[in-house]
């Protein structure tokens, strides 16, 4: 960690390809148009995407963030960029969704650092309190800089049963930092989904289940990694 408190030979990956469809209807009821969630400013001054750089270098140095756009999108995204330090930026050719989006950001990042560690943060997600999540974030970090061999998963301690989200089974603990789990897949969450249900209530069984927070490289926040 350097004096600025930022994690070295760490890259930051913010994903902002998308279209925002599934807050598109409300989006087009407040503002008359389509403008995807990212750009939205929904409290405050700053848009989602702002939010996310801002905190994307609380923990990891701009000069070493990637930024994912749509080509499509680069005029409504220039404002967002250029309010502080734009990083570099990648425009995608059209958007194919979040797989092939964090390959085009590995890819650029793999071309100038091969042995960089790498948190992905997607520019879609409303995070309060955020001082909490960038302590987690660090930690998970900071483990995989030691761990190179693995990937981390930031996961939240549900206060509901929500069947949209993706759903992280966490295993025997880590060591000093994480939960051994499971990867999960849209798949893997459908057919886990009946059983989420029966084991929110805390008394109901012995599994505990987090939301996927969708933050690669706790309290509420809590840490889970698996092998390559």
């Amino acid at each position: 960690m350097n004096s600025s408190g930022t994690l070295r030979d760490v890259w930051s990956l913010v994903l902002a390809g998308g279209n925002g469809e599934r807050l598109g209807p409300l989006v087009q009821r407040w503002l008359g148009r389509h403008k995807p969630k990212q750009y939205c400013t929904f409290i405050g001054s700053r848009s989602m995407l702002q939010h996310t750089l801002d905190r994307s270098d609380r923990i990891i140095a701009a000069e070493r963030r990637v930024t994912i756009i749509a080509r499509a999108h680069a005029e409504e995204a220039g404002p967002h960029l250029l309010s502080g330090s734009p990083g570099q930026v990648v425009l995608q050719p059209a958007n194919r969704e979040t797989a092939a989006g964090i390959f085009l950001g590995l890819a650029q990042i793999r071309a100038q650092d091969p042995n960089a560690s790498v948190v992905i943060f997607p520019s879609d997600h409303f995070i309060h309190p955020e001082e909490q999540f960038v302590q987690a974030a660090r930690i998970l970090a900071r483990a995989a800089q030691q761990m190179k061999h693995w990937i981390f998963l930031l996961g939240v301690a549900p206060d509901r049963p929500e069947p949209e989200y993706g759903y992280i089974q966490p295993g025997p603990p880590l060591g000093w930092m994480a939960c051994v789990c499971e990867p999960w897949s849209p798949s893997w969450k459908s057919r886990a989904w009946n059983r989420v249900k029966q084991c929110m209530a805390p008394a109901s069984c012995g599994i505990r289940w987090l939301w996927a927070a969708g933050l690669t490289p706790s309290g509420a926040w809590a840490g889970a990694a698996f092998p390559r």
